[in-house]
This record gives structure tokens, C-alpha cells and sequence, in this order.
């Protein structure tokens, strides 16, 4: 499955620096006067790198974040980018497909999900969340 590259996004910022280090969140998003950095957990799998750097640069892009925000306003920020991350990550078109496809051989899991995206269980199962508000609303 296709989906978002973060990878991608992330070489078209000119001031962006990616760093690894221990990171209990997983990932961190800082902008100062040189640029944007973001940290990534340096103990992170393959799968969840790609969805931290994903769901930073929402951040970056959104640019909503620590210290300026309040714990309000990141606690929404945070449910809107966890959203988008699913969405970018997982196709809402490319998921309904899959589930159509596979719906009769087996049931579509968070787990089947993350395989086929090549995501972690909790991006799936926001992605599948999505869907089912889109399809139910």
C-alpha cells in the first residue's frame, strides 16, 4: 500500500534536522531561530520512526506546539494530529479498498491494518476509527 512518505516530506524542509535520541514519547518537534528539529526515539522500530517523523511534521506543518500552546490547546492539537497521521498514512480510499478485498476471507484487525500500511497498530486503528465515522456519519 502506498500512502504518505514521510521520509519525503521531510527532505523538502529546507531548515529541518532529524535527530535520534532517547525520547519517552517516542518523538519530539522544536522551532527556534535556526529551524525546526525533530527528535526521534533512537530505540524505535523501523515502523514507529515512520510514524513519529509522520505525525512531527504535521506538528511542524501545523505549527502548534510547546511553549507557546497552552496544555488545552495541545491536548485537541494532539487528537487532530494523531488524525491526520492515520490519514496520511492510511488512505481512507486505499483502506476501504483493502477491507473490501480481504473482508471475506478474514476480518479486518488493527493488526491486518498495520501490516498492509506498514504502520503501527495504534495508526491502524486510529485509520479504521476514520473510516468508520466517515461511513456511519
Amino acid at each position: 500500500m502506498a500512502g504518505w512518505n514521510p521520509w519525503a516530506a521531510a527532505r523538502a524542509h529546507l531548515h529541518l534536522e532529524i535527530v535520534y535520541d532517547d525520547v519517552v514519547d517516542g518523538a519530539t518537534w522544536h522551532r527556534d531561530s535556526s529551524g525546526d528539529r525533530i527528535t526521534i526515539d533512537a530505540a524505535a522500530s523501523r515502523r514507529d520512526r515512520r510514524a513519529y517523523l509522520a505525525h512531527e511534521l504535521i506538528h511542524l506543518e501545523r505549527g502548534v506546539g510547546y511553549p507557546t500552546a497552552t496544555a488545552a490547546t495541545m491536548e485537541r492539537e494532539e487528537a487532530i494530529v494523531r488524525r491526520e497521521t492515520a490519514l496520511r498514512l492510511v488512505p481512507l480510499p486505499e483502506l476501504a479498498a483493502l477491507i473490501e478485498r480481504t473482508e471475506e476471507l478474514e476480518p479486518v484487525t488493527a493488526s491486518l491494518v498495520a501490516e498492509a500500511f506498514d504502520v503501527p497498530e495504534h495508526v491502524a486503528a486510529e485509520a479504521l476509527l476514520a473510516l468508520q465515522q466517515r461511513l456511519f456519519a
